[in-house]
Parts: C-alpha cells; structure tokens; sequence
C-alpha cells in the first residue's frame, strides 16, 4: 500500500529480530519501550503494537471509573458549573458540607 514501510528481518537462533532504524523512526520505537506482540492464526500476520506502561502506583488513573468523573469534571467545567473557593473562605465551605 502506498505510503508503507516494508523491510526484510532475519529471525536470530534465540528467535531475535532486530526492526530496522527505518521503521522504528516511523513507529516511534526507542530502546527500552514495550511492545505488544500478536499473530493471527488465520493469516500467520504478526503485529508488533508499541505499549505505554503506567507505574503501578498510577494506575488508578487510568481505571474507567475515574476516567468517568474526569468527564465529567471537564463537562462542568466547559459548561461553566464551578465556583471558585477563596482560601479565607475555605473554612466556612467546608464547615458547611
């Protein structure tokens, strides 16, 4: 297909291929970076997806339901539902919640 990369690897004795500077470029592979490895066994095609990782200590982050009220916080935000909270008024807020 127009506009892809194709290179020619060779499979080392413990199963190693090295991916050429070329196609890491493009991918945005550097060393160090984790990739997911998946073949179909219909068509024996190998895909190699490049993984971001997240500190365990992270990760509640990322789990749907905080990702959840993170839009929703940045709905009530755009939709302009906030108010702002004066240090010297912070006490009295908090007293009455």
């Amino acid at each position: 297909m127009a506009g892809d990369v194709e290179e020619i690897v060779k499979v080392g004795e413990r199963g190693t291929i090295t991916i050429p500077a070329a196609v890491r470029k493009i991918a945005g592979i550097s060393p160090g970076d984790v990739l997911r490895v998946a073949i179909s066994t219909i068509t024996g095609t190998v895909t190699l997806t490049p993984q971001v990782t997240i500190d365990r200590d992270q990760a509640w982050y990322w789990t749907p339901e905080w990702q959840k009220g993170e839009r929703e916080a940045d709905e009530d935000i755009a939709a302009g539902r906030v108010y702002e909270m004066k240090a010297d008024g912070m006490r009295g807020e908090m007293e009455n919640w």
